[in-house]
């Protein structure tokens, strides 16, 4: 696997996220072998965009790593790929290498 298989990057602006409201807490104790500063969320998000009548959601959990230095400059959204990859697990495995060569020092990773 490469990083070019891996990695999906998009700034995340005020615009982007405009009404989305993620309550950010600590995470369950045990959920993730880390030493990383993070703090786990949930967004609910429509079943299906395309149909603007239903009522139906899903919630998807995310996780976030706070930039090292405090407070960050703002964002970094990753996507980590297709169904079946665990992408929590996956942003916990590559956060600290990404906190040094991704601007994650001054960015939240999402």
């Amino acid at each position: 696997m490469t990083w070019s298989t891996v990695l999906f990057l998009s700034v995340l602006t005020p615009a982007a996220v405009a009404g989305a409201k993620i309550q950010w807490k600590a995470c369950q104790p045990g959920e993730f072998n880390t030493t990383l500063n993070i703090q786990c969320g949930t967004l609910q998000v429509p079943l299906d965009y395309s149909q603007t009548d239903s009522t139906k959601t899903l919630d998807l959990g995310i996780v976030k790593i706070l930039a090292s230095v405090q407070p960050p400059r703002g964002s970094i959204q990753l996507n980590f790929g297709g169904p079946g990859a665990p992408a929590r697990q996956s942003l916990i495995d590559y956060g600290g290498l990404l906190q040094q060569y991704v601007a994650g020092k001054f960015l939240d990773q999402v």
